[in-house]
């Protein structure tokens, strides 16, 4: 904080920052800098494309003026489903740059060319949405999100995280540990060798029941196979029910 507070000027206007480094898996204090914006009358934008689905957000709360996130990560939809989330305060401020059929409260009324543009951030959406993709999004945020709440689904990723960590005695293998409010549903490590190599190194060795490390393996090494099921939590013996 000390460092991002020294480099505000009274020029600054925003400050865009993604909530997790997916490097690293560092999540910054977005509540923490919100309430600096505030303090400063500086828009705050956020990336929250590695944290929105896996960790609590709270947009109107942490003074977030904007977020975008994709659909296709934690939440977890189909491929290239993108949202974005603008409040009244940058929403008065900024416009779209491109146009297109959406982005008109006459919707499909293609013959009606009068400049009627949403208020909402649908006023970027300048192409067709793919009815398709936003059903199954909106399955995955019922059947999911809304069913567990997201306070659970963080405690889950950190349980499966924490189990993965106390199997963990592979020399080559130091992973970056942050405390909260720094960490997320991302594990990383400077490795020398490959991810698979580790799982499979890590799969002969570990005492634990299977199910309780191969399913955190799905979302610590982010090898997903976009299969969310209500067996997820608790993993307990997951491999068995599939």
């Amino acid at each position: 904080m000390d460092d991002l507070e020294a480099l505000i000027t009274p020029r600054t206007r925003i400050i865009a920052l993604s909530h997790v480094q997916f490097t690293s898996g560092f999540a910054a204090d977005l509540q923490a800098i919100g309430a600096l914006c505030r303090e400063r009358g500086i828009d705050f934008i956020v990336d929250a494309a590695q944290s929105l689905g896996s960790m609590p957000v709270y947009p109107e709360e942490w003074n977030i003026s904007a977020l975008a996130s994709a659909g296709w990560k934690w939440l977890p939809g189909p491929n290239r489903r993108r949202g974005v989330l603008h409040l009244p305060s940058i929403s008065r401020q900024a416009g779209p740059v491109q146009v297109g059929a959406e982005t008109m409260t006459q919707g499909f009324d293609y013959l009606d060319h009068r400049w009627t543009p949403h208020t909402t951030a649908k006023r970027f959406e300048y192409s067709t949405s793919t009815i398709t993709h936003v059903a199954a999004l909106n399955t995955c945020l019922r059947e999911v999100h809304n069913y567990y709440g997201i306070g659970p689904i963080f405690g889950e990723i950190l349980r499966l995280q924490d189990v993965f960590l106390a199997h963990l005695n592979h020399p080559e293998i130091k992973p970056l540990i942050f405390e909260a409010p720094y960490r997320s549903g991302i594990l990383s490590w400077p490795a020398r060798i490959r991810a698979k190599k580790a799982i499979s190194w890590q799969r002969k060795v570990s005492p634990s029941p299977p199910g309780e490390v191969f399913c955190g393996w799905r979302r610590i090494f982010t090898i997903r196979r976009r299969r969310w099921s209500r067996q997820l939590m608790p993993s307990t013996n997951w491999r068995s029910k599939h």
